[in-house]
């Protein structure tokens, strides 16, 4: 039992070091870019161990993807939602956002916004997911905007569909 833990474990560490070299190629090149042998490379693993863990380039795109959304929650969502009021949650996102990007946590910026413009007039399961995560953006910036409003921290008349909006339409 402990022999397939350890293979578990050392199979969780290399499909995540794989992941960040294919996180680090998307944000800057794109996820068309990223292939098996591209990504081979630059993690310095054998193409077939890669499609082993990821079986197809489809899997290996989504599971990018997620990975780069896990990146920014650890770095800017998940520490400004520590802060204890709706708008110093907000103001932390926002700055935390602008920091993520100038501060190069990821090459080429922000994912979802590159893979937004990236698959903006493609169908298919990344386009949803994508979609999804700047859905799931703008629904966590109009509650803290609605909470805001609520305590009176932002002023009454402010138009908070409005704010989320543009503060999601990049």
């Amino acid at each position: 039992m402990s022999a397939v833990d350890k293979r578990k474990l050392r199979g969780d560490r290399v499909r995540a070091g794989i992941l960040y070299y294919a996180t680090q190629i998307a944000s800057r090149d794109g996820l068309e870019y990223l292939t098996f042998g591209h990504l081979a490379a630059d993690a310095g693993i054998a193409r077939s161990n890669i499609q082993v863990l990821f079986g197809d380039k489809e899997a290996l795109q989504l599971a990018t993807n997620e990975y780069g959304i896990a990146i920014y929650f650890r770095e800017v969502v998940d520490p400004a939602m520590a802060k204890p009021t709706p708008w110093e949650q907000l103001v932390a996102q926002v700055e935390g956002w602008y920091a993520f990007v100038e501060n190069r946590t990821l090459p080429g910026g922000c994912l979802i916004h590159a893979l937004s413009n990236e698959y903006r007039t493609r169908v298919g399961t990344i386009r949803k997911r994508v979609d999804q995560h700047r859905a799931d953006a703008h629904a966590r910036f109009l509650d803290l905007l609605e909470q805001a409003k609520s305590a009176g921290q932002i002023h009454r008349d402010i138009d908070v569909h409005q704010v989320a909006f543009e503060l999601t339409s990049h």
